[in-house]
């Protein structure tokens, strides 16, 4: 029974983006987990003394954020594909005002 509830809370920390992000940090982990955070979901990882939770509904809100002023609303997840730019491949990705603008790739080296 003990296993069950490990697998359980280990599919729920899997489901919650914000505890993914800290599991393993990306940039779209953490665009992914800012836009959570931002619709009310909370993680223990964040450190604030908050508990593990998700609003019900979170990723409808986020496909439907009201926020178009937002650094990140042009990144946010849970997007349709076609609102998204087009082909996955392409760097042309037109932003919330229907311009297009090329993505820059930066390199360290």
């Amino acid at each position: 029974m003990t296993l069950r509830k490990s697998e359980a809370g280990a599919k729920k920390a899997e489901m919650n983006p914000i505890k993914r992000h800290y599991a393993k940090p990306t940039r779209k982990s953490a665009i992914n987990a800012m836009c959570c955070y931002c619709m009310g979901c909370t993680s223990v990882e964040q450190g604030n003394g908050q508990e593990d939770h998700l609003e019900q509904g979170f990723r409808n809100e986020i496909k439907h954020c009201t926020a178009p002023t937002c650094p990140l609303f042009d990144f946010r997840p849970y997007q349709d594909k076609k609102s998204q730019g087009g082909d996955p491949g392409s760097e042309h990705i037109p932003n919330r005002h229907g311009e297009e603008y090329v993505e820059e790739h930066y390199t360290t080296g």
